[in-house]
């Protein structure tokens, strides 16, 4: 995980007015992890269709037709879990937090860190199992009033950087 700055090349307001590159201090996209449980249910199916055929003892050419299904089902399902879970990337920089969905209808959902609520984890178990889970930031911001950082790697990390980007933007702003 990337946890340390890097410049964007945008300009943000510094402690003296000035104004200084904003700093990225987490990008990230959802977990390919992710795409292990519908592989999980294609892989079941896969294997209850290959005993089924063994006990109803169908022939060479029924194995094969059966089988390729299988495969050319479970690649589809791998192909879009992993073409959904990378439309989407997510930053957070020393002013802002971005969120950008979609492959052909881009949306990008913009939140200030001086307009930050609160953060919160959610992990169901078989995301907690993966080490992966959902943070979601709530802002005052009438237009986006929750973004979230779905399937993330240590997303408890993640909202440790939150909170400490959220603080040192305070201190920023107000240096007494």
């Amino acid at each position: 995980m990337n946890t340390e700055p890097n410049n964007v090349g945008s300009m943000v307001p510094g402690f003296a007015g000035e104004l200084v590159p904003e700093q990225i201090i987490w990008e990230g996209m959802p977990s390919l992890r992710l795409t292990f449980p519908p592989l999980l249910v294609v892989g079941t199916a896969y294997v209850l269709a290959a005993l089924l055929q063994l006990v109803f003892q169908a022939d060479r050419m029924t194995h094969l037709v059966t089988f390729s299904l299988a495969f050319l089902i479970g690649f589809a399902v791998f192909v879009r879990q992993a073409l959904l879970l990378r439309a989407c990337y997510y930053r957070l920089t020393t002013d802002s937090i971005y969120v950008r969905r979609g492959l052909f209808d881009r949306v990008t959902e913009h939140v200030s860190l001086d307009h930050f609520r609160d953060v919160f984890v959610e992990e169901n178990s078989l995301a907690k199992i993966l080490g992966c889970g959902d943070v979601e930031i709530i802002s005052g911001n009438v237009a986006s009033e929750q973004v979230c950082f779905e399937g993330v790697h240590h997303p408890v990390e993640i909202k440790e950087l939150v909170l400490k980007a959220v603080a040192d933007r305070k201190v920023k702003q107000n240096p007494n």
